[in-house]
C-alpha cells in the first residue's frame, strides 16, 4: 500500500486524516461518530446469528434425546414448549443471517474509508459553490 495514516483533531472538532497517497479525509467529530457507530452495528450483525444458531442446537437436541416426564406441565406440555422454542429460534436464525449477509459490506474498512472520504468530497464541493 505504501502510504501512511495521521490523524490530526483541530480545536473545532474536525477530524483531519491523510490516508494512502495524500489523500485527506476531513470530517466532524459528530459524522465520524455517527459512521463508527454504523461500522459497529453492521460488525455486531455479523456474528448475531450464533445466539439463535445455539439455542436451536440445544434445543432440537433436547427434543431428540430427552424423555419428557410429568413435572410441573404433562409430558405433552414440555413437547410443545420445546417445539414452539424451536420453530422461534429458527425464525430468529434466519433473520439473524439475513441482516448477516445484509451488513456484510458495510463490515469492511475500505467501506467506511470511501463513505468518509465521500463526505469529504461533499464538503469540498459545497466550499467550492460558497466561494463563487
Amino acid at each position: 500500500m505504501g502510504g501512511s495514516l495521521d490523524i490530526t483533531v483541530s480545536s473545532d472538532k474536525l477530524i483531519s486524516a491523510c490516508i494512502h497517497k495524500s489523500k485527506y479525509i476531513v470530517i466532524s467529530t459528530d459524522s465520524l461518530k455517527v459512521k463508527l457507530q454504523e461500522y459497529e452495528k453492521a460488525v455486531n450483525k455479523q456474528n448475531e446469528w450464533t445466539i439463535p444458531f445455539s439455542i436451536l442446537v440445544t434445543a432440537l437436541a433436547t427434543i431428540l434425546t430427552a424423555q419428557f416426564q410429568d413435572m410441573i406441565f404433562s409430558k405433552e406440555t414440555w413437547r410443545i414448549i420445546y417445539n414452539i422454542v424451536s420453530i422461534s429460534t429458527c425464525l430468529w436464525l434466519v433473520k439473524s443471517l439475513v441482516d448477516k449477509f445484509k451488513y456484510k459490506k458495510q463490515c469492511s474498512l475500505t467501506h467506511i474509508i470511501d463513505q468518509l472520504a465521500a463526505e469529504t468530497e461533499q464538503v469540498d464541493e459545497l466550499k467550492l459553490k460558497s466561494e463563487e
